[in-house]
Protein backbone atom coordinates (compact mmCIF):
# COMPACT_ATOMS: atom_id res chain seq x y z
CA UNK A 1 0.00 0.00 0.00
CA UNK A 2 1.82 3.33 -0.64
CA UNK A 3 0.82 6.71 1.81
CA UNK A 4 2.78 9.70 1.64
CA UNK A 5 5.53 8.57 -0.39
CA UNK A 6 5.94 5.16 1.54
CA UNK A 7 5.34 1.73 0.51
CA UNK A 8 3.89 -0.34 3.59
CA UNK A 9 3.82 -4.03 3.30
CA UNK A 10 4.60 -7.44 4.62
CA UNK A 11 8.06 -7.03 4.70
CA UNK A 12 7.93 -3.55 5.92
CA UNK A 13 7.80 0.23 5.59
CA UNK A 14 10.57 1.60 2.75
CA UNK A 15 10.94 4.79 0.29
CA UNK A 16 8.38 4.43 -2.79
CA UNK A 17 10.46 3.58 -5.90
CA UNK A 18 9.29 6.36 -7.74
CA UNK A 19 10.85 9.24 -4.88
CA UNK A 20 13.84 7.01 -5.81
CA UNK A 21 14.05 7.57 -9.48
CA UNK A 22 13.34 11.31 -8.87
CA UNK A 23 16.25 10.99 -6.46
CA UNK A 24 18.51 9.58 -8.70
CA UNK A 25 18.27 11.95 -11.28
CA UNK A 26 18.61 15.15 -9.35
CA UNK A 27 20.75 17.77 -10.98
CA UNK A 28 23.95 18.88 -9.45
CA UNK A 29 23.21 21.55 -6.78
CA UNK A 30 23.05 25.38 -8.32
CA UNK A 31 22.17 27.71 -5.13
CA UNK A 32 20.76 27.66 -1.80
CA UNK A 33 17.23 27.64 -2.58
CA UNK A 34 18.47 23.75 -4.76
CA UNK A 35 20.16 22.65 -1.28
CA UNK A 36 17.06 23.33 0.59
CA UNK A 37 14.96 21.46 -1.73
CA UNK A 38 17.17 18.13 -1.74
CA UNK A 39 17.54 18.22 2.20
CA UNK A 40 13.45 18.68 2.74
CA UNK A 41 13.31 15.40 0.79
CA UNK A 42 16.00 13.95 2.53
CA UNK A 43 15.14 15.16 6.00
CA UNK A 44 11.44 13.32 4.95
CA UNK A 45 13.15 10.16 4.43
CA UNK A 46 15.87 9.97 6.99
CA UNK A 47 14.34 7.38 9.14
CA UNK A 48 15.78 5.52 6.44
CA UNK A 49 19.29 6.19 6.43
CA UNK A 50 21.75 5.49 9.09
CA UNK A 51 23.95 9.02 10.28
CA UNK A 52 21.60 11.22 8.32
CA UNK A 53 22.86 14.21 10.17
CA UNK A 54 26.73 13.62 9.41
CA UNK A 55 25.77 12.87 6.04
CA UNK A 56 24.41 16.06 5.51
CA UNK A 57 26.49 18.08 7.57
CA UNK A 58 28.60 19.56 4.35
CA UNK A 59 24.90 20.67 2.75
CA UNK A 60 23.44 22.05 5.85
CA UNK A 61 26.87 24.01 5.98
CA UNK A 62 25.74 25.59 2.86
CA UNK A 63 22.65 26.82 3.36
CA UNK A 64 23.96 28.89 6.46
CA UNK A 65 24.27 33.01 5.23
CA UNK A 66 27.57 33.28 6.32
CA UNK A 67 28.82 31.02 4.05
CA UNK A 68 29.32 31.45 0.25
CA UNK A 69 27.50 28.92 -2.48
CA UNK A 70 30.50 26.99 -3.90
CA UNK A 71 28.89 23.25 -4.02
CA UNK A 72 32.80 21.68 -4.42
CA UNK A 73 34.76 19.09 -2.82
CA UNK A 74 32.56 17.87 0.50
CA UNK A 75 29.56 19.50 -0.09
CA UNK A 76 29.83 17.10 -3.85
CA UNK A 77 30.82 14.18 -1.75
CA UNK A 78 27.76 14.58 0.73
CA UNK A 79 25.12 15.53 -2.36
CA UNK A 80 26.48 11.93 -4.28
CA UNK A 81 26.09 10.33 -0.68
CA UNK A 82 22.95 11.22 0.01
CA UNK A 83 21.90 10.51 -3.52
CA UNK A 84 23.12 6.90 -2.58
CA UNK A 85 21.99 6.51 0.52
CA UNK A 86 18.05 7.34 -0.43
CA UNK A 87 18.36 4.56 -3.36
CA UNK A 88 19.53 2.42 -1.47
CA UNK A 89 17.67 3.18 1.69
CA UNK A 90 16.83 0.91 4.55
CA UNK A 91 13.57 -1.45 5.04
CA UNK A 92 11.82 -0.86 8.29
CA UNK A 93 10.20 -3.28 9.80
CA UNK A 94 7.35 -3.37 11.26
CA UNK A 95 7.87 -3.92 15.10
CA UNK A 96 6.39 -7.35 16.55
CA UNK A 97 5.63 -6.59 20.04
CA UNK A 98 6.28 -10.02 21.24
CA UNK A 99 9.84 -10.05 20.79
CA UNK A 100 12.58 -7.23 22.17
CA UNK A 101 13.94 -4.68 21.04
CA UNK A 102 17.19 -2.70 21.80
CA UNK A 103 17.45 1.25 21.52
CA UNK A 104 21.24 2.25 19.92
CA UNK A 105 22.00 5.68 20.34
CA UNK A 106 25.09 8.23 19.20
CA UNK A 107 26.11 11.78 19.17
CA UNK A 108 28.90 13.57 17.87
CA UNK A 109 29.96 17.28 17.05
CA UNK A 110 27.89 16.95 13.81
CA UNK A 111 24.70 15.20 15.56
CA UNK A 112 22.72 12.83 17.01
CA UNK A 113 20.92 9.43 16.48
CA UNK A 114 19.36 6.62 17.92
CA UNK A 115 17.81 3.65 16.07
CA UNK A 116 15.49 1.34 17.67
CA UNK A 117 16.73 -2.22 17.03
CA UNK A 118 14.79 -5.22 17.71
CA UNK A 119 15.97 -9.09 16.57
CA UNK A 120 13.63 -10.86 13.74
CA UNK A 121 15.25 -13.88 13.66
CA UNK A 122 18.30 -13.08 13.91
CA UNK A 123 20.72 -13.15 16.91
CA UNK A 124 22.39 -9.44 17.05
CA UNK A 125 25.88 -9.53 18.36
CA UNK A 126 26.55 -5.61 17.92
CA UNK A 127 24.78 -2.06 17.37
CA UNK A 128 26.60 -1.74 14.31
CA UNK A 129 25.83 -1.29 10.67
CA UNK A 130 27.08 -4.62 10.13
CA UNK A 131 25.10 -6.34 12.87
CA UNK A 132 22.18 -4.65 10.84
CA UNK A 133 23.28 -6.11 7.48
CA UNK A 134 23.29 -9.52 9.40
CA UNK A 135 19.54 -9.65 9.88
CA UNK A 136 18.79 -6.98 13.05
CA UNK A 137 15.72 -4.90 11.90
CA UNK A 138 15.68 -1.13 12.27
CA UNK A 139 11.99 -0.32 13.29
CA UNK A 140 12.49 3.67 13.96
CA UNK A 141 15.56 5.96 13.48
CA UNK A 142 15.85 9.33 14.41
CA UNK A 143 18.95 11.33 13.77
CA UNK A 144 19.27 15.59 14.88
CA UNK A 145 21.99 18.14 13.25
CA UNK A 146 23.56 19.84 15.97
Amino acid sequence: MEFLGHVVSVDGVQVDPRKVTVIRVWRPLKDVHAVQQLLGLGNYFKHYMLGYAKLVAPLRKLTEKSVPFVFEGAAVKAFANLKYSLSHALVLALPNPDLPFKVVVDASAFGCGAVLLQIQGRRLSTATNSALQRGTTAVASRSCGL
